[in-house]
């Protein structure tokens, strides 16, 4: 996690026929790129459907993130650990 940040909430965005990155899905989100989780970054969830997840500070969401049918979400993101 980036400094300074508690917790994340994870969000999917679809990023059509723009290039796969951070800074893209932030100006589709409609947030500043320091709203995200740098470290855990864009990560691919299917790349022919051109959708990506990324985490975001819950705190600098707007009411307007989730809106666009490209952007959904919270989703839950917990810890997987070993079993053994």
């Amino acid at each position: 996690m980036t400094e300074g940040t508690t917790s994340w909430v994870m969000m999917t965005v679809h990023l059509g026929e723009q290039a796969a990155t951070l800074s893209n899905a932030a100006k589709i989100m409609n947030l500043p790129e320091s709203a995200f989780d740098a470290d855990f970054g864009l990560t691919v969830v299917d790349r022919e459907k051109a959708l990506y997840a990324v985490m975001v500070d819950p705190d600098a969401m707007t009411d307007s993130v989730g809106q666009d049918a490209g952007i959904k979400g919270p989703f839950s993101n917990p810890k997987i650990e070993p079993f053994s």
